[in-house]
């Protein structure tokens, strides 16, 4: 989950380590390296990193794993064929926005408007359900009355998170609310834990 992650850019890019690299279909490391610009390169990062944040919408991963299976793949980048499906999706989703016509041509399967698409746009907007606000409002009004009464500890905020994170579907700036009642602690457990799950399914 990335309820309480942020997204950091690394501004110290240099020429030659992280971009300054020609656009190659296939043969390119990333797409940000692809680029004379270290502005575009930075955006280009912040894409990728904005396109790690949609896994948890709906079904969005088990689209983006679908992909990542189709033999009939060709990945746009290297690290997109060899980091995984996660980052096959990302390095697809940044060709999308600076190399459309690259991507569909080059590989149909990582083009959100190909016709050979196996993630099209308008299936993951199909397949996103829609929020239980109700339920949403149900939560952070049980949070404060809570917190209020000095009984908010680790174990209720989880119970609150995980039942605001089911009623938001998947839409992490719906569960921002709970943030002010957690413990430094307790958002640093939850990182740690996130970050291990991540790294063991990629």
């Amino acid at each position: 989950m990335y309820e309480d992650e942020s997204i950091t850019v690394n501004s110290a890019r240099k020429p030659g380590v992280h971009f300054g690299e020609a656009f190659r279909p296939g043969v390119t490391i990333n797409m940000y390296a692809a680029t004379t610009d270290k502005m575009e390169s930075m955006r280009r990062a912040l894409l990728q990193e904005t396109a790690h944040h949609l896994e948890r919408i709906g079904e969005a991963c088990d689209l983006m794993a679908r992909g990542f299976h189709d033999p009939g793949k060709r990945p746009i980048t290297q690290y997109a064929a060899n980091a995984g499906w996660r980052e096959y999706f990302a390095e697809s989703f940044v060709a999308h926005f600076v190399e459309p016509e690259a991507l569909q041509q080059y590989d149909p399967t990582g083009s959100y408007d190909g016709e050979g698409s196996s993630v099209s746009r308008s299936e993951v907007v199909m397949r996103m359900p829609e929020p239980n606000m109700d339920a949403i409002r149900d939560i952070a009004t049980r949070a404060e009355e809570i917190s209020r009464s000095g009984k908010m500890d680790r174990t209720t905020w989880r119970a609150l998170l995980s039942e605001a994170y089911a009623a938001s579907n998947g839409r992490p700036d719906l569960t921002a609310f709970l943030a002010p009642y957690a413990k430094s602690a307790w958002v640093h457990e939850l990182r740690e834990e996130e970050r291990t799950d991540h790294r063991s399914v990629a």
